[in-house]
């Protein structure tokens, strides 16, 4: 126990501690915390101890790298939906939800990339398909799939994509 340790003197009292990776470096610290006194009271609220702590993702990746601690890769997708247009992004969630309450591994862009961008990530994936949804697509009640390895393409009714990948392969749904 370092005594001589300080963080945030403002907000903390009593206990406050700090997690160290001296592997990484001078910037040892990946995480640390302490006791909230008065905290809650001075955003407003009532008269509520706690405790918290803060985490860095990089700098424990940075520690475990250098501990020869291997990261485990994101699990393969199958099914990679792009999206095209507002709607589409709604209808993309929707659609991975299904897909995946049906045992079908699929996953989506997140970051608003473009349509050209969402399919070059798709192949980096090592999505098998991608299922391409536009704002005719849901006017039309369908999607595009697209096989990544031949890169044929066709149009599949929405509400039989599920069945469409079961189809495919042998999935036995979770």
């Amino acid at each position: 126990m370092d005594r001589r340790l300080v963080r945030g003197l403002d907000y903390y009292t009593h206990t406050a501690f700090e997690i160290t990776a001296p592997d990484i470096g001078a910037q040892s610290s990946i995480g640390g915390g302490g006791r909230y006194n008065g905290l809650v009271e001075i955003c407003g609220g009532p008269p509520i101890p706690g405790i918290g702590y803060a985490l860095g993702i990089e700098r424990i990746l940075l520690a475990m790298e250098r501990q020869g601690i291997s990261i485990p890769g994101q699990a393969q997708s199958d099914v990679f939906v792009v999206t095209a247009g507002d709607q589409a992004a709604d209808a993309a969630f929707q659609l991975v939800f299904k897909l995946r309450a049906n045992g079908i591994p699929a996953d989506k862009d997140y970051l608003g990339k473009s349509l050209k961008a969402q399919m070059k990530f798709a192949g980096k994936t090592g999505a098998s398909h991608a299922v391409i949804i536009g704002e005719q697509e849901i006017k039309q009640g369908v999607v595009m799939v697209r096989d990544m390895g031949t890169g044929e393409q066709e149009s599949v009714p929405a509400d039989q994509i599920v069945k469409y990948f079961q189809d495919q392969k042998s999935y036995q749904g979770s």
